[in-house]
């Protein structure tokens, strides 16, 4: 698990927006390129995160958040991975579907395969919205 202790700066009836609390120590390690500590800092910095509300919290309590390395790895492979293949696939499609003779065929390619490019982070999107959404968990809870 990747853990990072964050802020509690908004609370709805369902869910609670945390903020990164302090600055991490990772600055001064020399260990950085091998931790996994640094890339939930990296997440977290500046940004606020909202996450499901599962128990009685009070505006400016600390918690630990944490999320498992295996959903961190799957996100970062549907981000890169799924987006590259559809431009891979729009193209080589067009390329098969359009005739040699046909103007600007090369034009038409291209544009079928941003196309297909721009579909796929499209539905990227909105999967993992729902897949994603319940993989950041709070694991300790620090009452102020």
């Amino acid at each position: 698990m990747i853990e990072e202790q964050a802020v509690i700066i908004k609370i709805d009836e369902n869910n609670i927006l945390v903020e990164k609390s302090s600055p991490s120590v990772c600055t001064g390690c020399q260990q950085k390129s091998a931790c996994t500590t640094q890339a939930i800092s990296q997440l977290l910095e500046k940004k606020s995160l909202r996450i499901a509300n599962t128990q009685a919290f009070k505006l400016g309590d600390t918690v630990m958040i944490a999320v498992d390395e295996s959903v961190l790895l799957s996100a970062s492979m549907s981000m890169y991975l799924l987006p590259l293949i559809g431009l891979f696939i729009g193209a080589f499609s067009a390329d098969s579907l359009i005739e040699d003779t046909t103007a600007y065929k090369d034009f038409w390619v291209i544009c079928n395969a941003f196309i297909s490019f721009t579909l796929c982070l499209i539905g990227i999107k909105q999967w993992s919205a729902t897949r994603y959404a319940n993989s950041i968990s709070i694991k300790a809870y620090c009452p102020n």
